[in-house]
């Protein structure tokens, strides 16, 4: 029979067998489980990155919407007040023509001046400018040339009389001035 110190040698020993087998099989656990883990991480990882990628550029495609939408607002705005400027220029060279017609009726010419400066003024305020032709060399950015004369006291390029009168908004030009130009 086996004495008491050998009973407990085996059982010692079994023992550390048994715990050295559950080590390992934490290890292989612990080794998996890191790894499994890791994959984990790597897929969160990446799929944060695709995220935020996409927000990125979701917030860049708004903000250039938003600019863009601006830029469309303000070139509307810009586009309805030239139209409607362009109807009122009618008008208002009605009023001059109405204006230079000699009349007995002084009354009734104050009144067309009164109306005319109104129209003036309202114009102006609305940023509309005339381009000035009067002395000016052609210019064909501003100008357009309906009549040429040889006249040796103006200089080459000099515009003589404006036949009728150029309006600009800014840097559009709303109806060019027709000129008469000396050669």
């Amino acid at each position: 029979m086996k004495d008491v110190k050998e009973f407990e040698s085996e059982s010692s020993n079994q023992e550390n067998n048994i715990d050295q087998q559950e080590e390992n099989q934490d290890n292989i656990l612990d080794d998996s489980f890191e790894d499994s883990l890791e994959k984990k991480f790597d897929k969160l990882d990446n799929d944060y990155k695709e995220l935020n990628n996409k927000y990125l550029r979701c917030l860049a495609e708004y903000d250039n919407f938003r600019k863009r939408t601006t830029k469309e607002k303000e070139r509307i705005f810009s586009d309805g007040l030239i139209f409607s400027v362009k109807g009122v220029l009618d008008v208002l060279d009605n009023f001059e023509r109405a204006l230079e017609f000699q009349t007995q009726d002084t009354e009734m010419k104050k009144g067309f001046e009164m109306i005319f400066n109104q129209l003036v003024e309202v114009i102006k305020k609305l940023g509309v400018e005339e381009i000035k032709t009067e002395g000016e060399v052609f210019d064909p950015a501003f100008h357009n040339a309906v009549m040429h004369i040889e006249d040796d006291k103006y200089g080459q390029g000099q515009i003589v009389q404006t036949l009728q009168k150029g309006y600009k908004l800014g840097d559009n030009i709303i109806r060019y001035a027709m000129v008469k130009v000396a050669n």
